[in-house]
């Protein structure tokens, strides 16, 4: 026994000796319609399989903020806020569409349509879009009947056919079953916008840029 328990002692002081792995970390920030879906496309590619993977979800202006002064690894938006700090790497290309799941209203003139919409205003952006979900209210009113200040509390009001909301092309077969695209107006065309990943301006592409690059463009497709 006693030799068994010696040799058991030496063991446990020989694993203590040997130095430990760093502790893996990918940290995200990101606009929310990207928070609410690439961390599921992440976790399936088992290259992440070993990360503590932490997503925060900001406002254009913040991300890239976060990005440049190191809180985080990478940024996911579409509506870009340039800073010296930070550059961009255009990774895929989506279109934003009106959805509901309401039929009834593909036969409303589209002013009578019901939408919900994002609560807060952003500040100026190149692209000129004050609505986070980048509708250009200049060009075409919406009839806006729920305010929201998130994504979660919105996906309810349209999955119960209270009201048609304005998304990514990859976001509704995520969350819902059936969904109808209901036409834009003429004075609106088929959004197509940019996904970017956010960079230190300092940094190089590397695996794991091409790796988080890979997941969004699977998301986008």
């Amino acid at each position: 026994m006693y030799k068994k328990a010696l040799n058991l002692l030496n063991a446990v002081e020989e694993l203590k000796s040997k130095p430990t792995l760093p502790k893996k970390n990918l940290k995200i920030a990101a606009i929310e319609v990207f928070t609410c879906s690439i961390p599921s496309i992440l976790y399936q590619d088992t290259f992440f399989k070993d990360y503590e993977m932490s997503f925060f979800e900001l406002s254009p202006g913040q991300i890239e903020t976060a990005v440049g002064n190191g809180t985080v690894d990478f940024g996911i938006t579409y509506i870009s806020s340039p800073n010296k700090n930070i550059k961009y790497l255009k990774v895929a290309t989506f279109e934003t569409k009106v959805y509901s799941v309401n039929k009834k209203f593909l036969d409303l003139p589209f002013e009578n349509v019901p939408f919900v919409v994002p609560e807060d205003i952003l500040d100026f952006t190149p692209q000129n879009i004050k609505n986070r979900d980048g509708w250009k209210e200049s060009l075409q009113k919406r009839n806006i009947k729920f305010k929201t200040n998130s994504l979660a509390t919105a996906l309810p009001i349209v999955d119960s056919g209270y009201a048609a909301i304005y998304l990514p092309d990859f976001l509704p077969k995520l969350f819902f079953e059936e969904i109808f695209t209901i036409p834009n107006p003429k004075k609106i065309k088929s959004e197509k916008r940019n996904a970017f990943l956010v960079l230190r301006a300092n940094s190089d592409e590397n695996l794991m840029t091409n790796k988080v690059a890979k997941c969004l463009r699977q998301l986008c497709l």
